[in-house]
């Protein structure tokens, strides 16, 4: 998936208050820069295929309860799950090894956040 950008909007960022659900299936290995940004409806996202989410893909979602992250994600960009405010589980995959500044910044709502023990970057206290 392309990069966007705060001025250079997707195509269906028009009717991002339609949107709640996004299914991006094992043939998407990336989701761009900006791509679901202020989304503010949606609240179900599956990213089968993904390894990449690029910088605030996600940011402002505010209805994401759980960022469902797949097996395989080797990379989550800058505020990408920023002031996603209703989020309340992360789980880290065992094939992370990059995760950007503030990336789930101001994720209010945020109780439960693991790291597969197989990961070899990354590490959370219990």
């Amino acid at each position: 998936m392309w990069d966007f950008s705060a001025s250079n909007r997707p195509g269906w960022y028009n009717s991002s208050d339609e949107i709640w659900g996004v299914y991006l299936g094992k043939n998407v290995t990336s989701v761009g820069s900006y791509a679901f940004s202020n989304h503010t409806k949606l609240v179900n996202i599956s990213m089968e295929g993904v390894t990449t989410i690029g910088t605030s893909a996600f940011q402002g979602c505010e209805k994401i309860q759980d960022a469902n992250l797949p097996a395989g994600l080797t990379s989550i960009g800058r505020f990408a799950f920023g002031s996603c405010s209703a989020l309340t589980t992360v789980e880290i995959p065992a094939s992370l090894t990059q995760l950007g500044d503030g990336a789930f910044s101001s994720c209010t709502s945020l109780r439960r956040f693991t790291v597969d023990s197989a990961n070899k970057t990354f590490a959370a206290d219990s």
